[in-house]
C-alpha cells in the first residue's frame, strides 16, 4: 500500500514538472512569434504644455496601411502592433501645423519614440513642416 502511494505522489510530481516544460516551451515559442513594432512619443506645443486630441497616423510607405492614434490628456501616443517596414508619421491638431516625421525602418520588437514639438497656426505657404520633432529616439 505504501508503495502505490509513493509511486502516485512520484508521477503525480513528474507530471507538473512535464506541464511546467511545456508552458515554458509554448511561451518561448509564441514570443518568437511577434513580428511587429510600436511608435510611441509625447505631443506639446512651444511652450511644452501636453496637446490631447492631436490626431496620429503611421502610414506604412510599403503598403499603404494608415494606422492612428489619438494622443491622450497627457499629449501620449502609442501605435502598436505595426507590421515591421518603412513609416512616415503625420500629428495633426486644432490650432497647429501639420507635422510629419520622414520615412523609417520599423524593426522587429522595436519601439521608436518620436517626441514632438507643434508650431502653432497655419503656414502660410499651405505646406507641411518635415521632420520637427524636438526628440526622437530609435530603441
Amino acid at each position: 500500500m505504501m508503495k502505490a502511494a509513493q509511486k502516485m505522489k512520484f508521477l503525480n510530481r513528474i507530471s507538473w514538472v512535464v506541464i511546467a516544460m511545456v508552458a515554458l516551451f509554448c511561451t518561448q515559442t509564441l514570443l518568437a512569434q511577434t513580428v511587429t513594432g510600436t511608435i510611441t512619443g509625447v505631443v506639446t506645443d512651444p511652450s511644452g504644455a501636453l496637446v490631447g486630441g492631436a490626431s496620429v497616423v503611421a502610414h506604412n510607405t510599403d503598403t499603404g496601411v494608415d494606422s492612428t492614434a489619438t494622443t491622450n490628456s497627457a499629449g501620449l501616443y502609442r501605435v502598436q502592433f505595426l507590421p515591421i517596414g518603412s513609416y512616415e508619421v503625420t500629428i495633426d491638431a486644432k490650432g497647429f501645423d501639420k507635422e510629419t516625421i520622414p520615412a523609417f525602418q520599423l524593426e522587429v520588437l522595436q519601439t521608436v519614440t518620436f517626441n514632438v514639438k507643434l508650431t502653432i497656426g497655419a503656414s502660410l505657404d499651405g505646406g507641411q513642416r518635415l521632420g520637427g520633432c524636438a526628440n526622437s529616439e530609435h530603441q
